[in-house]
């Protein structure tokens, strides 16, 4: 990985038309791209996940851990997702777009995870699966867990309410390197 400042822009500026479009003309509109112009390394195919922030705040966040599409699509359509699609809040309104922020983080391919001293804080994210839930934790939401790898199991247990799960249901940990791109100037993740 590892865009470069021409290509981290182009990233930024495709969320943001992305969720202006929803936010003035609804699902149906999308801005054009001419794919021909864009770089190589935004066709590659990674995970890739959109926070949008207003006022530092989350107020929306949606992405895929899996290659499924080029990275710049899979901006433009997690961009919009979190616009709108994001369970724990109300659509974003065309009034907001002045006060609001953008986080993209691209994922490589998630590895099993069992020792903490292979966690980077900041450029590595964690995934745990049990049963048939499935909780991401980008590396902003990694910044404060302790040092020993049961304390950030438990801990991090408890921020996805996975505790209570079946408690014969299979847990795997994964984790993944991540390259972060941010408006923002704070790291809280989503």
């Amino acid at each position: 990985m590892g865009l470069s400042s021409l290509e981290k822009g182009m990233l930024m500026d495709l969320a943001r038309s992305a969720a202006t479009a929803f936010t003035q003309k609804g699902l149906g509109v999308e801005p054009a791209v001419d794919e021909s112009g864009l770089p190589d390394a935004l066709l590659e195919k990674k995970g890739l996940f959109v926070a949008i922030y207003k006022q530092g705040e989350l107020r929306g966040c949606m992405g895929t851990i899996l290659p499924v599409m080029p990275i710049w699509q899979a901006c433009m359509e997690n961009a919009r997702s979190a616009a709108y699609k994001d369970p724990r809040f109300v659509p974003l309104a065309n009034h907001e777009l002045d006060h609001i922020s953008f986080e993209i983080t691209i994922v490589d391919t998630p590895r099993p995870f069992s020792d903490v001293s292979g966690l980077n804080k900041g450029i590595h994210g964690l995934i745990l699966t049990k049963g048939f839930r499935k909780e991401v934790f980008l590396p902003g939401s990694l910044k404060d867990l302790p040092q020993n790898s049961e304390e950030i199991f438990a801990r991090l247990r408890d921020k996805a309410d996975m505790n209570d799960d079946d408690h014969n249901a299979p847990e795997q940990w994964e984790f993944f390197h991540a390259e972060v791109i941010s408006e923002r100037t704070t790291d809280d993740g989503c």
